[in-house]
C-alpha cells in the first residue's frame, strides 16, 4: 500500500522542510500540500537531502483533490473524542492500531493521511471527510505534537507497510470516489424516506466511520448502492 502524506494548509515554511525530511527517512515519497503559506529558502534548508521529495511535491487548492484515487483516508488529531455518541474523533486509532489495520490489506492502493495546520489541527469539515481517525498517545499535560513530529511518529508505525505484498484484482479496496458516490446516494436517500433533518450530520458521520473501518471493496460499494436503489424503486412504487 503506498503511503500519501497530505499537509492542510502549513503555517510554517520550515515544518513543510522538517516534514518532507521525514517523508524521506521513512521511505516515502508522496506529498501533497493544501493551501500551504509559503514554501521557501527556510524549507528548502530543512528539508536538507530531502529536497527531491520537497520538489516534487503536489500543491492542491482542496482536500478533495489532495485524496484523489486514495483507498483510505486518516485524518490525525491531538484531541481525543469526548463521547462515543459524537462520531467526528470516535472511534480512534492509535498509529500503530492503524498499521495492523492497513497491513492485511496489502498493497491495493493508497493510503492518505491528513495533517492539519499548527494551530488549528484539522477542522471538522475536514475530519468529516476521513474514513478513519489517528490520534498518538500523549500525555494530557501537553498533548499537541509539532507537525513534523506528528508525520515521523505515524511514517514510523506504518514504514513496514509500504511494499506489502499484493492482493487479487477482486480484493482491491474502493477508491473513495467510489465511496463518496456511496455516501451521496445515501444522502438522497435519507431525504427520500423523509430522515429527520437534524439527525441527518450524525448518521451520516456515523456511516462514515462505520464504513471507512468495513475497508470496502468496489464489488460491494456497487453491492450497496443496488440496495438503495431496489429500495428507492420500491419506495416509488408504493407512492404510485
Amino acid at each position: 500500500m503506498e503511503i500519501r502524506t497530505i499537509l492542510v494548509e502549513p503555517k510554517l515554511e520550515e515544518n513543510i522542510g522538517a516534514v518532507a525530511r521525514v517523508i524521506k527517512n521513512f521511505g516515502c515519497s508522496e506529498l501533497y500540500i493544501v493551501k500551504p503559506a509559503n514554501i521557501g529558502e527556510k524549507a528548502k534548508a530543512v528539508a536538507s537531502h530531502a529536497y527531491d521529495v520537497l520538489s516534487r511535491c503536489e500543491i492542491v487548492d482542496s482536500i478533495e483533490e489532495a485524496i484523489k484515487n486514495s483507498v483510505i483516508v486518516a485524518g490525525t488529531t491531538s484531541k481525543h473524542g469526548i463521547s462515543a455518541n459524537k462520531h467526528l474523533r470516535m472511534p480512534f486509532f492509535s498509529p500503530r492500531q492503524l498499521k495492523e489495520k492497513v497491513k492485511a490489506l496489502g498493497k491495493s492502493g493508497i493510503l492518505s493521511i491528513l495533517f492539519g495546520s499548527e494551530d488549528t489541527g484539522l477542522k471538522r469539515e475536514e475530519l468529516m471527510l476521513c474514513d478513519v481517525v489517528v490520534c498518538i498517545p500523549t500525555s494530557t499535560e501537553y498533548p499537541v505534537m509539532n507537525l513534523s513530529h506528528a508525520v515521523a511518529v505515524v511514517l514510523y508505525e506504518l514504514s513496514e507497510v509500504e511494499g506489502a505484498a499484493a492482493t487479487s484484482e477482486t480484493e482491491k479496496l474502493a477508491s473513495v470516489e467510489a465511496k463518496e458516490r456511496l455516501f451521496m446516494h445515501v444522502k438522497t436517500f435519507l431525504d427520500e424516506i423523509g430522515y429527520k433533518e437534524h439527525k441527518k450530520e450524525k448518521t451520516m458521520l456515523m456511516l462514515r466511520r462505520i464504513l471507512g473501518r468495513a475497508e470496502l471493496t468496489g464489488r460491494e460499494v456497487q453491492t450497496l448502492r443496488g440496495i438503495l436503489r431496489k429500495a428507492e424503486w420500491k419506495i416509488g412504487d408504493v407512492k404510485n
